[in-house]
């Protein structure tokens, strides 16, 4: 049996470092957007709605306990070296979820902390707005293309792709409780 504040809670500390992850990467490649915005501080890398409470309600229905934090500003990408900055830091927020389900799975750590890495993982590395991959996309396309890319995730919250891998992820569990 599932326990869902245990899953909550992996699922909550996963999102915040993920977070802290994505914003000291920029820090440490010499972006001070995010150190002038003050993202580095652990209130601005919790957004209550998206890295607490979707994620426990989530988890208490026995779904996976998906959100996000709030978005890391970052220079623009025609700034001079935004293009690896971008990549790495993208490396650095896959990382995240990569190393605590590999750590989960070498030290025998509970069902809940592997389930919520891999949702963390599967999240991040889907190319839509507000992931790392989707970010990644916007500076490997070609150049029309990710202005494109880039003014279309603008305009969308991070609760899109949150809402689009949550109903993906969701389905198998509505159907096992369907009869028949």
């Amino acid at each position: 049996m599932i326990d869902p504040v245990l899953l909550a809670g992996a699922g909550v500390v996963l999102l915040a470092l993920h977070g802290w992850a994505v914003a000291g990467t920029r820090t440490l490649l010499g972006d001070d957007v995010t150190v002038r915005s003050g993202c580095r501080t652990a209130r601005a890398r919790i957004d209550a709605y998206g890295t607490v409470v979707l994620p426990t309600i989530l988890a208490i229905a026995g779904l996976v306990p998906l959100g996000w934090t709030p978005a890391v500003p970052a220079e623009p990408p025609t700034a001079d070296g935004a293009t690896r900055r971008t990549l790495v830091t993208a490396a650095a927020g896959l990382a995240v979820p990569g190393l605590a389900l590999l750590g989960a799975s070498t030290l025998g750590a509970p069902t809940e902390i592997t389930r919520a890495a891999v949702a963390l993982l599967v999240l991040r590395a889907v190319p839509l707005p507000g992931t790392d991959a989707g970010a990644v996309l916007g500076v490997v396309l070609p150049d029309t293309a990710a202005a494109r890319w880039r003014t279309w995730t603008r305009r969308l919250p991070p609760v899109v792709p949150a809402g689009l891998v949550t109903a993906a992820l969701a389905v198998p569990a509505v159907e096992a409780l369907l009869p028949g």
